[in-house]
């Protein structure tokens, strides 16, 4: 609790806990979930080979999540990159600012909510399983989604897709400032501002 400067933890097996860090944050998990509220820094990088991975209240430029599988969910994150892969598990990010985002699972739901949009690339990639794209409405950004199954739902203001195909749709909201490319192997794409 309370820890100021750099963190960094190893482990082989067992569950990671981390609560109120000043500082950079590394951490390296064979297996087990991992847990972190409250973060404040520069970096933060986060590996695991099997096990969850949580993060709520966290204030950092770089975040970086890395998990063989196990599901990955974050809540009220401010950055200004974020990465996210997973080889299988769902991902849920809600409340996120930042100015760009990858996420890149395997097999799994993808959902990212963003309450504020900067002006870098934003791609959503999952072998299988549906993406929910939510954006701020005040959004500015040239949009591509492309499903090989599943449908595409979109719901933006000002925006119609209705002479699009079925498996891919292209738009622009606002003055087309970031790039947004989604990519559902298997599974439906929805795209809504919040």
């Amino acid at each position: 609790h309370d820890i100021t400067g750099e963190l960094i933890v190893d482990t082989g097996s067992g569950h990671v806990e981390i609560d109120t860090v000043n500082g950079n944050l590394l951490v390296d998990a064979g297996s087990g979930h991992v847990e972190v509220v409250g973060l404040r820094g520069e970096r933060a990088s986060i590996d695991t080979g099997s096990g969850h991975v949580t993060m709520r209240d966290a204030e950092v430029p770089q975040i970086k999540i890395d998990t063989g599988s196990g599901q990955v969910e974050m809540d009220r994150i401010v950055c200004e990159d974020l990465e996210v892969d997973t080889g299988s598990g769902r991902v849920e990010v809600d409340e996120l600012a930042t100015s760009s985002a990858t996420i890149d699972t395997g097999s799994g739901r993808v959902r990212l909510e963003l309450v504020e949009m900067g002006s870098g690339d934003f791609s959503v990639d999952t072998g299988s399983g549906s993406i929910t794209f939510l954006m701020p409405e005040n959004a500015s950004a040239r949009v591509a989604a492309e499903t090989s199954s599943g449908g595409i739902d979109v719901d933006v203001a000002g925006v119609d897709v209705s002479g699009h195909k079925r498996d891919e749709v292209r738009f622009k909201v606002g003055a087309g400032a970031a790039d947004v490319r989604l990519d559902a192997g298997s599974g439906g794409i929805r795209i809504a501002s919040r």
